[in-house]
């Protein structure tokens, strides 16, 4: 059984698991918090099959769940010449997993989890919209002209 939460984004407390390239981008660990304070930026989770994932965005979520659909991954070679460092510093998102997720019944359990959580967070995403607050103004004014 899969479950699923989502909660206010802390920087100290939510580092970028899904590290590395996303839609060509490279996504480094760097702070998301937004500066404006109606703003609210959630933190998604899920946890199936004894293991906890964390998203920063929906985008993760869906890209986790293309990567997951496949029965047999696709291999690709990373070259950093640019970037000094360890091997161990690039790799992939999904190189970093525990070895079992991959197995095929966890993998089946962990689609079937993370299409069921994408539904269930999208449906949730007109909350993160500022509120605005009513205008009181308007309303007396309305009032006096009637």
């Amino acid at each position: 059984m899969a479950r699923f939460c989502r909660e206010r984004y802390v920087a100290g407390r939510h580092p970028n698991k899904m590290k590395g390239e996303i839609d060509g981008v490279y996504q480094f660990d760097v702070d998301l918090t937004p500066r404006d304070n109606l703003l609210v930026r959630w933190v998604y989770f899920v946890n199936v099959c004894q293991f906890e994932f964390q998203f920063l965005s929906l985008r993760q979520i869906e890209v986790c769940l293309e990567y997951f659909r496949k029965k047999i991954p696709g291999s690709r070679r990373i070259y950093f010449s640019w970037l000094p460092g360890d091997r161990w510093e690039f790799l992939r998102w999904y190189e970093r997993l525990p070895k079992g997720l991959r197995r095929e019944p966890n993998r089946l359990k962990i689609v079937k989890a993370l299409e069921r959580a994408l539904t269930i967070f999208a449906m949730q995403a007109p909350e993160d919209r500022p509120k605005r607050r009513s205008k009181k103004s308007n309303v007396s004014a309305s009032r006096i002209a009637a």
